[in-house]
């Protein structure tokens, strides 16, 4: 029988608003790709008879109960006293996790402040989950039937404990079968239902299913072999469907967009230049987050202003007063300005109205021009995106980037 599972999010901080909770998503997606499904969820503040009250309860109904947050060296890191205090156990300073916290200020040449060591302090019996990120260890606890896992609040701690030591525990205990064959293709450009329509065109193989995530403006379509043994078809209808979209699949199996465009940079040997108006500086961000990006990234200006853009770029004063700073004009020659100046193969555009204000009935929030030059032309696209700012700049930028492959696959052999 597959076991129950519950979590339990710990801090004030979740219920007033000031944090958003993205780990249970995280959690709740890593569980279901081995075959757990979460069936409940809790959240309760920074207070110690609350959590333990939760702990306690949800311990008595689940097999595997998940706790973020927490765990740390403050006044309101209460979860670990707080499991303690739930089952009556003592709290003890565990030489284990006192070695952990100790080895992670060592590996850094730092001098640990005396404070940390209370984030070695667990319920008596409790086992320390290595943080290979941070200080506090992450506590396992069985209880009866049992299996409790306190995790740090912080993502990039959670995820790396969950993956480096709760998935492989829970799959050991419950002797949970392997995971099954998966392929992601990441698809710009078609919306959901586009996707599945053009889809029909191919026989889905016995043993083949397929499910759809959507994250605007991207698809995500995943293909799944149901048996190990499906895995040969599984690879081949994957090919099927990457050449039935063709350069519209802009990303594969989790790999980041900018990831896969810097991957076919290095790969065509080409160089890029980027002129930056609405997304401020996120492409350059994303590109130079990927290890080796000094070797196709030559330079990113941010021009804001038109002045930016004419000194910068030498784009002409004709082009504000006749097409505007968001138009096709310009951010052609926001492109080609930025390559001639860099002389890169490719110079990379983009300017829009990101808002909230500043849209007109023409124009309006969420305009966004994209252009690409080369030596030889420059393509430039427009798109109206919705959302909130934030929410436009990261697209214009998924956009932006899955331009840029399009361009790289029949430009990437010719001399520039």
């Amino acid at each position: 029988m597959t076991p129950n599972v519950a979590l339990l999010t710990v801090g004030d901080e979740l219920l007033n608003g000031s944090i958003l909770d993205s780990n249970s998503a995280v959690i709740a997606i890593a569980l279901r790709e081995i075959g757990l499904e979460v069936v409940e969820r809790r959240s309760v503040g920074d207070d110690l008879q609350r959590i333990a009250a939760a702990l306690h309860a949800l311990a008595a109904e689940f097999a595997v109960v998940i706790v973020t947050g927490g765990l740390g060296t403050t006044v309101d890191d209460l979860t670990a006293a707080a499991s303690a205090e739930a089952f009556s156990l003592p709290m003890l300073q565990n030489p284990d996790a006192l070695a952990m916290v100790e080895a992670h200020f060592s590996r850094r040449q730092r001098a640990m402040h005396p404070d940390n060591r209370r984030t070695a302090q667990m319920p008596q019996g409790a086992t320390p989950q290595p943080n290979p990120v941070g200080v506090a260890p992450g506590i396992h606890l069985r209880r009866n039937s049992c299996d409790m896992f306190l995790l740090p609040g912080v993502p990039a701690e959670m995820q790396a404990i969950l993956a480096g030591s709760v998935l492989p525990q829970l799959q050991t205990r419950f002797n949970l079968p392997p995971l099954l064959p998966e392929r992601i293709l990441s698809i710009f450009g078609r919306s959901e239902p586009e996707v599945e329509n053009a889809l029909q065109a191919l026989s889905l193989p016995a043993g083949i299913t397929l499910a759809f995530a959507v994250s605007f403006p991207l698809v995500n379509l995943k293909i799944r072999a149901s048996n190990a043994s499906s895995e040969r078809e599984l690879t081949a209808f994957t090919a099927q469907v990457a050449s039935l979209f063709g350069p519209q699949v802009i990303a594969r199996d989790g790999d980041s967009v900018a990831a896969t465009t810097a991957a076919m940079l290095m790969a065509a040997g080409k160089t890029l230049a980027l002129a930056e108006s609405c997304t401020g500086g996120l492409i350059a961000a994303q590109l130079t987050a990927i290890p080796g990006a000094s070797t196709f990234l030559d330079r990113g200006a941010i021009t804001y202003s038109n002045q930016a853009k004419t000194d910068w770029l030498q784009v002409p004063e004709t082009v504000f007063t006749q097409d505007g700073a968001v138009s096709a004009p310009c951010a052609m020659a926001m492109a080609e300005g930025i390559r001639r100046t860099a002389g890169s193969n490719f110079g990379l555009a983009v300017t829009g109205i990101a808002g909230p204000d500043g849209g007109t009935v023409e124009k309006p929030v969420g305009t966004v021009f994209i252009a690409i030059a080369t030596q030889t032309a420059t393509v430039v696209q427009v798109h109206h995106f919705f959302g909130n700012r934030e929410q436009i700049r990261q697209r214009s930028t998924i956009a932006a980037l899955a331009l840029l492959q399009q361009q790289l696959q029949p430009v990437s052999t010719d001399p520039v």
